[in-house]
């Protein structure tokens, strides 16, 4: 018996040293992806402050925004902004949906700031459950000065405080990034 362990044991190391030859040549596998279902949104990339959200589509090109949560002070969500890019408006070269709460006073306009001298004034469109929603359409000129940017400010005004605006800073870290990355529709 003690024989035939012997052969066993060399022929076992003789095949392992033989194997540990040929390393490169395993497979490590592939993982599996949960299989996404179509109309499920999904993060494709995050870029600073920004996120590229797509949603799943049937022929796999699918439509992607880039977004950002904006909080306040405190950590407490205020808006939140889904900007596309526009490929046949001359006008517009990129749009948004910015969202804020309800409760935001309608007849004064939501206004963004890139600097002291540079700022626009944009009109809600409709409330839903969820808040206020101003659909907005941005030139060459805003994506640049948002590409050149570290922040814009954002003003709304609440309907108990008219008189007084509320601002608050939109993260301008990763714009470019992101902007770039983002197919036009």
């Amino acid at each position: 018996m003690q024989y035939i362990v012997k052969p066993l044991v060399v022929a076992t190391i003789l095949a392992s040293s033989a194997y540990a030859q040929e390393a490169s040549q395993l497979s490590l596998g592939q993982p599996l992806l949960p299989k996404a279902n179509i109309g499920e949104p999904y993060i494709r990339t995050e870029n600073g402050d920004w996120a590229v959200r797509c949603v799943v589509t049937e022929t796999g090109n699918d439509p992607c925004n880039m977004t950002q949560l904006i909080l306040t002070e405190d950590n407490s969500p205020i808006a939140e902004i889904s900007l596309f890019r526009v490929q046949s408006n001359p006008a517009a070269v990129a749009g948004a949906d910015i969202t804020v709460p309800l409760e935001t006073l309608l007849t004064t306009p939501l206004v963004i700031r890139y600097s002291e001298s540079s700022a626009k004034q944009y009109p809600y469109t409709f409330c839903n459950k969820i808040g206020c929603i101003a659909r907005i359409g941005f030139s060459q000129e805003d994506v640049d000065l948002m590409k050149a940017g570290d922040r814009a400010i954002l003003s709304i005004t609440h309907i108990q405080q008219p008189e007084q605006a509320i601002t608050f800073p939109m993260s301008l870290a990763g714009f470019t990034k992101s902007y770039e990355a983002l197919p036009a529709r």
